[in-house]
Parts: structure tokens; sequence; C-alpha cells
């Protein structure tokens, strides 16, 4: 099933359902992103959620994308730990407005 008919459907069964940005078409390097998704992981490598994972990122948390690679679902972050996270779980937002946040460890 396609992302638009999945989503017209489950508007039509009155569930919430959210339609995945294009990867890293929201994603500004050396800028403040906002994470979107509760219980965000960041990883020791890109693509590695079954490996090392650093720490976890709530929705709300700031992270600073240090770099992404072309054609990459993932970004490499340098706060508030340095790591991997995947971009459709982030948002850019004004800096100046936010404080920083507490990071959880494993």
């Amino acid at each position: 099933m396609h992302k638009l008919s999945q989503y017209l459907f489950a508007a039509a069964l009155g569930t919430t359902m959210f339609l995945s940005p294009v990867q890293g078409v929201n994603v500004k390097v050396n800028h403040c992103q906002k994470v979107i998704n509760d219980y965000t992981g960041i990883f020791l490598r890109a693509s590695d959620q079954t490996g090392t994972r650093v720490g976890i990122l709530h929705t709300g948390d700031i992270v600073n994308v240090q770099e992404q690679k072309k054609g990459s679902n993932w970004v490499k972050i340098s706060y508030p730990k340095k790591g991997y996270v995947e971009s459709q779980y982030i948002q850019p937002i004004d800096c100046s407005t936010v404080s920083k946040p507490k990071i959880k460890s494993n």
C-alpha cells in the first residue's frame, strides 16, 4: 500500500498516522535540530540500530547535526553526545529559543 493511501485509510478509520519525511530533507548541518520522536537512539555508527547504542533522545531534545552523507538517512551529531541518529526523527529549529537537554546513557 502506498504511503498516501495508507494515510487516507488510517484517516477513514479515525486513527492517527504520520507520513515519514523524505530522508534528509529537514537536515541542516551545523544547526540545532529538535527531536520529534520519543525514544530515539544515538548509535556509535550509522545504520547500526542493532549495534552499539550510546544514548537515548526524547521528543523535544535538541541535537547539533555535524554531518550528513549524501543519500544517507543517518546524520552524525556532535551534541549532546557524539553519534548517529536517523534524520527522519529531527527537524530544524531556532537555537536561540531552546535550553540544552539532559542526555540519558544506556
